[in-house]
């Protein structure tokens, strides 16, 4: 990549964060990736670039930020991704019955590790 000029360098990695996109490299399922999985493809493979072969972050422009042509693409890939699908929460009574069972200091204990569990996952 050291002898192509740094917008045809920016053009391929461009390239390459669409081919992730599609899963060109994957098995399974047709679904093409999230946006921010691309996202970290791509910067994971700059970070190679500028590790092996002692270049400037390819990504960047002249004025040292992610180039335009990047960030387009990377909104472009926002937009298109489906919406977060939010779960809902544990009703109290779940916690309340969890930890009205305890019979001993031990299951106690494993009743207040577990209610944490609960409420930080969800």
């Amino acid at each position: 990549m050291d002898h192509l000029r740094p917008r045809h360098r920016r053009a391929l990695l461009c390239c390459f964060m669409h081919s992730v996109r599609r899963r060109d490299y994957s098995q399974g399922a047709a679904k093409q990736v999230q946006s921010v999985t691309a996202q970290e493809a791509l910067d994971h493979v700059s970070e190679a670039i500028k590790a092996s072969v002692n270049l400037p972050d390819p990504r960047l422009d002249g004025s040292g930020k992610i180039a335009l042509e990047i960030t387009r693409q990377t909104k472009g890939y926002k937009k298109e991704d489906p919406e977060t699908k939010h779960q809902k929460a544990l009703p109290p009574s779940v916690y309340r019955h969890i930890l009205r069972k305890v019979l001993s200091n031990l299951a106690n204990s494993k009743s207040h590790l577990l209610c944490g569990a609960f409420f930080f996952s969800s």
